[in-house]
Parts: C-alpha cells; sequence; structure tokens
C-alpha cells in the first residue's frame, strides 16, 4: 500500500491518510462540501457502499474530517460510523444511477427482462463486460439471486463492503 501523508500547520487541521483506503460506512453519513457542518450538502452516504478515503482533518471545534472521493465527485464527512478497509477487501458493484434500469437476460436492450433495478439499488459485479460496435456497453451482474445483464450508460461501478 502507497501511503501519502499530508500534514498542515495552519490552526489546527492535520492531515493523514492512506491513497489505496477505502471507508465503508456503518450507518448513513451526511456528505459536505467542505469539512464543517455548515457547508453545502451533497447526499448521504449509506451502509454497504465503499468510498476512496483521501485525507483526514480535524477542524479545531471536536469533529474530525476525512475527505472521500465518489464517482467523480469530493466530498466530506465527519469521522464517524464507518470502517477502514483496502480495496482487496471489498467487490465491485453495479449501481443504477437516477432512473430504473432493466437487467435483461442478453447484452441487448431487446432481450427478456429479468428484474428491475430502481435508482442507487446495486449488484453484485460479476467482471463480465460486452461492448457492442454500436459503442454501448453492458456488465453481467448478480441482482436479488439473478445473473443478468445492464447498460453501463445507466449504471456506475462503485467498490461495495
Amino acid at each position: 500500500m502507497q501511503a501519502v501523508y499530508m500534514c498542515f500547520l495552519l490552526s489546527t487541521a492535520v492531515s493523514i491518510g492512506f491513497a489505496d483506503d477505502l471507508i465503508c460506512p456503518t450507518e448513513a453519513l451526511v456528505l459536505r462540501s467542505e469539512p464543517n457542518t455548515q457547508s453545502v450538502i451533497y447526499g448521504t452516504l449509506f451502509p454497504g457502499y465503499c468510498f476512496k478515503s483521501l485525507y483526514e482533518e480535524a477542524d479545531g471545534s471536536g469533529y474530525h474530517w476525512v475527505k472521500v472521493a465518489f464517482d467523480g465527485q469530493v466530498g466530506w464527512v465527519v469521522k464517524y460510523a464507518f470502517k477502514y478497509v483496502t480495496t482487496n477487501n471489498v467487490m465491485l458493484c453495479t449501481c443504477a444511477k437516477a432512473d430504473s434500469v432493466n437487467l435483461q437476460a442478453s447484452h441487448t436492450s431487446q432481450s427478456r427482462t429479468l428484474s428491475l433495478m430502481e435508482p442507487w439499488n446495486c449488484g453484485r459485479r460479476i467482471g463480465t463486460q460486452v461492448i457492442h460496435d454500436d459503442g454501448t456497453s453492458w456488465v453481467l451482474i448478480e441482482f436479488h439471486q439473478q445473473t443478468g445483464w445492464v447498460s453501463s450508460q445507466y449504471t456506475r461501478t462503485i467498490y461495495c463492503g
């Protein structure tokens, strides 16, 4: 594991983290734009999903924050109710984005629909990906004890615990 150490002597902030660490919430955590409780709320990080840990910071008011990266966005969560893991200890999941996604029997939208994945529902990524000549991409997943295909256009792949 490659370590990244960052120390800031301004105010009371000290940051130490590891580049390959992930955090996996054990309860819902609020994702914020800055490391303080008054900053803009980006969303909620839910148990079962894991996020890239960039570094930690103490804000001087008693809160410890962790800067995380998820789906191309960077934000901050208060350091509690999560566990650290390395990328070797988690699996990849494929999750529906904002809209519902059909789990198909084959890697085409004309195949039989096996199930419907509601927004933010995830399935374990089995690892196979098919890219058609027209540029569409399909991923093979296991979702609710069924194995099927979802379009990469409507999903995102994340680490999950």
